[in-house]
């Protein structure tokens, strides 16, 4: 147990009241070291933190900057960056946000059968509707090209579908077969004629021409058996269930 002071021999307390106070002077006297004063963050974009690099803050406010893209031109349709597949994938994001324009016609087949493709498709569009007894469909918009020069975009029902299959992500529709039997029907369209062409199933269940699922031909001959069914009269059910599944599908 420790002793006070005023208990020990009177030598002994004498020593021990000197040592005290000598103790208490040098407590008073400790001074903190400049090296361990708080100091600015000194930051260095080297190995070494001992070597202040002045222009570090500016250095990585101007990188920073630079990834966030600030300052720099945005890509835009067009745009060559000498990454095909890259730009293909930007194009399709800037439909996403910026869907092409397809024009259509009411009563035009052929601009029914583009709606229906790019439908199938799944590709980011609007519709525009457009008057004239010669509209035809048209496609127009950021990176669609237009053959002709006109800066019009796309004017013909073959290249709006052809490249609407080209451009697709998630879905595919098939080219036209070119079958004798599906022209000769558009020839002299009749639903109970239909039913023995419809040679396949879509991955939904729903007839179709071709055994491979839906195609161009199918594009075709809906607006066609549309109008049939529209005129009233008896229909065979597989061929209601074609046109209704296959127009339903395309949000017809």
């Amino acid at each position: 147990m420790q002793k006070d002071v005023r208990d020990l021999p009177d030598g002994c307390a004498t020593v021990a009241a000197m040592l005290s106070v000598v103790a208490l002077s040098c407590a008073l006297q400790i001074r903190v070291p400049a090296s361990s004063r708080a100091q600015s963050v000194r930051m260095s974009d080297t190995d070494d933190l001992g070597i202040v690099d002045p222009m570090f803050s500016d250095d990585e406010l101007s990188r920073t900057w630079e990834r966030a893209g600030k300052g720099k031109k945005l890509w835009q349709p067009g745009d060559d960056i000498g990454d095909k597949p890259l730009e293909a994938r930007l194009l399709y994001s800037n439909w996403v946000l910026n869907p092409m324009a397809l024009h259509v016609r009411d009563g035009c087949n052929e601009c029914l059968s583009a709606r229906l493709v790019f439908a199938w498709l799944e590709l980011p569009f609007k519709l525009l509707p457009t008057v004239g007894d010669d509209a035809a469909p048209r496609l127009d918009g950021s990176g669609v090209p237009s053959p002709d020069g006109s800066g019009c975009g796309l004017q013909s029902f073959g290249e709006i579908v052809s490249f609407g299959a080209a451009v697709a992500k998630t879905k595919s529709v098939a080219p036209a077969t070119s079958r004798a039997d599906v022209a000769a029907w558009l020839e002299a369209p009749s639903a109970d004629a239909l039913e023995p062409l419809l040679l396949g199933v879509t991955a939904d269940g729903a007839p179709c021409l071709n055994a491979w699922g839906l195609s161009i031909d199918d594009a075709i001959v809906l607006p066609v058996l549309t109008d049939l069914l529209e005129s009233g009269g008896d229909a065979p059910l597989k061929v209601c269930a074609y046109a209704e599944a296959n127009l339903r599908m395309a949000g017809v």
